[in-house]
């Protein structure tokens, strides 16, 4: 991953725009276009072109607190670094981030090297999983997106999410975010290092009409 750190995205004006390169395999996979509060559509449509040009997925957004794939891997590393302390093998952790999308060496790095060696217990997945799903609520929330389907595209094309899944976001209305909300509330109940939901995560699941769980 390539970022171009500017001070303050909000400050931003005029022409000046903030780009984040997300390298997969070596090939440029997306872009996200950072704006400030003042950035005009020109440096946008600009950056637009390039990406046409490109010919890859292009996600514009306001990163107040930093940009989106950023968050989420950041997100699903702090997961796995709760789960050290339990007794959970470090390999199996490493496994495991790697089948959610989040990989040191990048998107399917350890999957590959590890796969069929280290078994994977649901509950290991299911905890870096949900902390996604909880921090993708969270930039709901905060607007850094423009649509909620631009977090689903990022994590899909360039974190490494499984595709079958259809995104943090996607895959936990499917599941039912009030679900999510009551485990990740249990776990850190249980143990106290443990992610708890956002009130941005139980605000989508007061929305639910109906929850799968």
């Amino acid at each position: 991953m390539v970022t171009t750190p500017l001070p303050d995205l909000q400050s931003l004006s005029g022409r000046c725009v903030g780009l984040q390169i997300a390298l997969v395999n070596g090939q440029v996979a997306l872009l996200e276009i950072g704006r400030g509060a003042e950035t005009d559509e020109v440096a946008v449509a600009t950056l637009l072109a390039v990406a046409r040009r490109l010919r890859v997925p292009v996600v514009v957004e306001r990163p107040a607190r930093g940009y989106v794939l950023a968050r989420l891997k950041k997100a699903g590393e702090e997961a796995a670094a709760r789960l050290s302390p339990t007794g959970i093998a470090e390999d199996t952790i490493r496994t495991a981030l790697a089948e959610c999308g989040i990989a040191p060496c990048g998107p399917g790095a350890i999957a590959d090297a590890a796969a069929g060696e280290v078994a994977v217990p649901a509950e290991v997945a299911r905890s870096i999983l949900y902390s996604l799903v909880d921090e993708a609520a969270l930039l709901v929330e905060d607007q850094t997106a423009l649509r909620a389907s631009d977090i689903d595209l990022l994590a899909v094309k360039a974190l490494g999410w499984p595709a079958w899944r259809g995104g943090p976001l996607f895959w936990g209305r499917h599941i039912g975010y009030r679900h999510i909300a009551d485990h990740l509330a249990a776990t850190a109940g249980e143990r106290d290092t443990m992610r708890r939901p956002s009130p941005a995560l139980r605000n989508l699941a007061a929305q639910e009409k109906e929850v799968t769980p």
